[in-house]
């Protein structure tokens, strides 16, 4: 069953981890290119949570010792933070104008 010495964290977890993102991730973009190709219209929420997870999924993956790069780090929440701000304003804009949302 399970032993309690087992190291989840030796790398085989986030190896694991890795693969189901990259295969959540492609999913994403497959749904992104079936609305486009049905709407003919980008929809850009589809876009930057895709996005978004791409970019979480590189931040979890990150091999050890780059919490030594500050640089790095600041650059990875920057994007986070950005990407997260742009969803905001176009849900915002949304909730403001929901006659520019797609109809069904």
């Amino acid at each position: 069953m399970l032993n309690a010495q087992t190291n989840w964290f030796d790398g085989n977890l986030i190896k694991l981890l890795d693969r189901h993102l990259q295969i959540f991730i492609a999913l994403e973009v497959l749904q992104n290119v079936t609305a486009d190709l049905q709407d003919q219209v980008v929809q850009i929420e589809l876009v930057l949570l895709t996005a978004l997870t791409a970019v979480a999924r590189k931040v979890i993956v990150l091999p050890p010792g780059t919490e030594n790069k500050p640089a790095l780090m600041a650059l990875f929440g920057v994007i986070i933070l950005r990407i997260a701000a742009d969803y905001w304003r176009v849900l915002m804009a949304h909730r403001n104008n929901p006659e520019a949302l797609p109809r069904d």
